[in-house]
């Protein structure tokens, strides 16, 4: 944890982390306490080391910075990969769509002769489950994993 304190200490946005909307460019992205955030990681205790990594993984996740992420050494066995390309359009409100651009030829036929969903080109996606559980409960609420689209892929 001292490492990656020291290393988060260069992290240059960490006052846009902490006020992300202050001059209505953060497209209303909720604060992100870094070091408060690891302190919290810090002193909890965990079953395993997958979900000690998997809260430092979400915490900088939160920045919603592609240069900024990190990866739980010795837990990525394999990658998932979708057939589809996603885009992301703003809308005129600021609000933002994310819509399948694409198919990636080989791969879809893969996934769809595999049982895979067959969307269509423009389909706009809500909402993205990172846990591989439904989108919502028998209550109607998200379940947990549950991300808004523009969130769950970035």
């Amino acid at each position: 944890m001292s490492n990656l304190k020291t290393y988060l200490n260069s992290y240059t946005f960490k006052d846009t982390a902490l006020f992300p909307n202050v001059n209505g460019t953060g497209y209303d992205q909720p604060s992100v306490d870094i070091f408060g955030g690891l302190e919290q990681i810090e002193h909890a205790s965990y079953n395993n080391t997958f979900d000690f990594y998997e809260r430092v993984m979400v915490l900088l996740n939160k920045l919603k910075d592609a240069h900024t992420y990190f990866v739980p050494p010795c837990v990525q066995k394999f990658s998932y990969t979708l057939p589809y390309y996603f885009s992301i359009y703003q809308n005129a409100d600021l609000s933002q769509s994310v819509k399948i651009d694409r198919t990636v030829p080989t791969t879809y036929q893969k996934y769809i002769s595999d049982g895979g969903v067959d969307f269509y080109n423009n389909t706009e996606i809500l909402c993205i489950n990172l846990k591989g559980k439904p989108i919502y409960n028998q209550f109607n609420e998200p379940n947990d994993g549950t991300y808004l689209a523009a969130e769950a892929i970035a």
